[in-house]
């Protein structure tokens, strides 16, 4: 995000799969650089993969895994490109 060109997101499809699409839908419209972030527990992390989608809803709702989207095209409508997906943390 600092090189302010390139569109930046954060996703957890577990926790929000409306907001991972929208993110995916607009990374691949985006005429230059994109990247996606996606947060996948691991098998080796000691995470049973089965609940796999509870553990990203836990990492997005405790506030250590935030869901953000920075799109450059909305600083020429004098809009701010980054945009905080997630709400505010409900636990620690």
């Amino acid at each position: 995000m600092t090189y302010r060109g390139v569109y930046v997101a954060q996703v957890a499809m577990g926790a929000n799969d409306a907001q991972a699409v929208k993110a995916f839908t607009e990374a691949d419209q985006y005429e230059g650089t994109s990247i996606i972030i996606a947060y996948s527990p691991c098998i080796e992390h000691g995470y049973e993969l089965g609940k796999q989608l509870a553990h990203q809803k836990t990492a997005v709702d405790s506030g250590y895994w935030p869901l953000f989207r920075y799109d450059p095209r909305l600083t020429a409508q004098g809009k701010n490109p980054f945009q905080l997906d997630s709400k505010p943390p409900r636990f620690p």
